[in-house]
């Protein structure tokens, strides 16, 4: 019994808004070959369900707009001219439906932490359009548009000398065994947690860029598949994660720095300021005196903890006057030279504190059952050359504060989207939030419009291609090619079906990082 009725052409149901092509002009040469010898080929017209506008103020009205415009084809060379104004709209891919600009007004709103399924449920309903189109579409604007620009932003971040590494946790039903698989897929070993890694350049790196890459494991193999050998980094910065030790060790030649913060909480523990606060509420002031004098007369060494804590806030009070200063400057010199000194005195108390209280285990030193203070002490022998590289090179920064922050973006959307169901729509949305998000550090103003402008010049470079190459296969004439359905597939032949790869050759995607980099 049918209990549906498939795919339904609605386009009749929906409001259509009259349009006229808005580039008007002819091209004055091929630009392939720059002949002037062109030939008008008629208009390409396509129907489009787009959104009159797609950000928080305003209701989305989905409307069915009809877009037409000009092809020129040069007649020495056979090239295809597609004549249309910059950041006008189009479908994300031939013969689709969804508008581009639509999909990245959507875009934008994941970025700013509101769930596709959510922002994508009105505009599906009002444009008669399936439950997951939006998601569908959105993965192929990613596919085709977003990809290129991300890889070249890894491309770039491996030739960076400082870098910062952290990652938070994400889900994703399928490697978690809990979403269907499509028909024919080996099933996954089930894995309790996935990840999302994040990498970032520092503050003064001439090109900012924050990338976030989905991990199906927090395993030193996991991360390393993204951190390989091609990275050329001589810092990396990172908390003390044990897996970014065995990282290291692919990259021989460079140095590991650890977040002095963690260290500063395994210091707080062992201070154990918040019970002691908690208890003294509840003692009288010669309760609290006495206690006070025995534990100064003790030989807990909590005078050494402390010692050890003003050195550590030294530290951090001088970095914000170190990066303020110029490189190689006095002032820099001084403040760098502060910061050593304070670390070799918690160097030297913790030393002295972890005698008879920490046990080496091989390479590791361990402690014992619920000593705070050895838990301390363990914690900085274990990462005391990661610690205080930073006293080495004064451009290295002491914590992974930025990082962290960036980091938040995820974590903020997982307040509101739990998963994603596959992991190919889980590194959509890192390549989205990273897209954004390096748009946002290199001060891009109105990231929707370049994102615009990029997509349009790419789909028409895109479908200049696509009718060359339909045209020279002898698929059909010239004159009736624009009235086919064009298809193109991810890879290997589709029935003479062109690739993405093939579609996109030859495009000239330095000038839009130009504009990335130099807004």
């Amino acid at each position: 019994k049918t209990t549906h009725s498939g795919k339904v052409n609605n386009k009749h149901r929906l409001k259509k808004v009259a349009y006229r092509p808005k580039d008007k002009s002819n091209p004055k040469s091929c630009s392939a070959c720059h002949s002037e010898e062109l030939e008008n080929m008629g208009q390409k017209v396509e129907e489009l369900k787009t959104a009159l506008s797609t950000d928080f103020h305003n209701a989305l009205d989905a409307i069915c707009e009809t877009h037409a415009h000009n092809i020129f084809r040069c007649t020495k060379c056979g090239r295809y001219i597609y004549m249309t104004d910059p950041g006008e709209d189009h479908p994300v891919l031939p013969s689709r439906e969804v508008s581009t600009n639509t999909l990245i007004g959507f875009s934008y709103m994941m970025y700013m932490g509101l769930p596709i399924e959510r922002a994508s449920s009105f505009f599906e309903k009002k444009a008669l359009l399936g439950s997951d189109t939006i998601n569908v579409s959105l993965h192929d604007y990613a596919r085709v548009y977003l990809a290129p620009l991300y890889h070249g932003l890894v491309s770039k971040i491996k030739e960076q000398e400082i870098i910062y590494a952290d990652e938070t946790p994400w889900n994703c039903l399928q490697d978690q065994g809990r979403g269907k698989l499509p028909a024919g897929t080996e099933e996954k070993p089930k894995r309790s947690t996935n990840y999302i890694l994040s990498v970032s350049s520092v503050a003064d790196a001439k090109e900012k860029i924050h990338l976030f890459n989905y991990l199906p494991t927090r395993s030193a193999k996991s991360m390393s598949d993204f951190l390989d050998k091609d990275f050329k980094f001589k810092v990396l910065v990172t908390d003390g994660y044990q897996s970014y030790e065995n990282i290291m060790k692919e990259h021989p030649g460079a140095a590991h720095q650890s977040c002095l913060v963690h260290f500063r909480r395994a210091l707080l523990d062992a201070l154990r300021i918040d019970a002691q606060v908690a208890e003294s509420e509840e003692l009288s002031g010669a309760q609290l005196k006495k206690i006070l004098e025995e534990k100064m007369m003790s030989q807990t060494k909590v005078e050494d903890l402390y010692e050890i804590y003003t050195a550590l806030a030294s530290i951090f009070s001088w970095e914000p006057r170190k990066k303020k200063a110029p490189l190689g400057s006095r002032r820099r010199k001084q403040a760098h030279k502060a910061q050593k000194m304070a670390f070799d005195i918690i160097r030297r108390n913790i030393h002295e504190l972890s005698q008879d209280r920490t046990i080496q285990k091989g390479s590791k030193w361990t402690t014992r059952k619920g000593d705070y203070i050895s838990k301390c002490c363990a914690y900085f022998l274990n990462h005391e050359e990661q610690l205080g590289y930073f006293t080495t090179d004064d451009r290295v920064p002491i914590d992974t504060n930025p990082v962290e922050r960036l980091i938040r973006t995820i974590a903020c959307y997982r307040k509101s989207c739990w998963f994603k169901h596959n992991a190919d729509y889980s590194q959509d949305m890192c390549m989205i939030m990273s897209i954004y998000a390096t748009l946002q550090a290199n001060g891009v103003k109105n990231p929707i419009e370049l994102l615009q402008s990029y997509s349009t010049e790419l789909y028409k470079h895109m479908y200049e291609n696509l009718l060359y190459i339909e045209e020279r296969n002898g698929a059909v004439s010239k004159n009736d090619l624009l009235k086919k359905r064009l298809r193109i597939v991810k890879k290997g032949s589709g029935e003479g079906a062109p690739t993405l790869e093939a579609l996109r050759e030859g495009f000239d995607y330095s000038v839009w990082f130009d504009q990335i980099f130099n807004p």
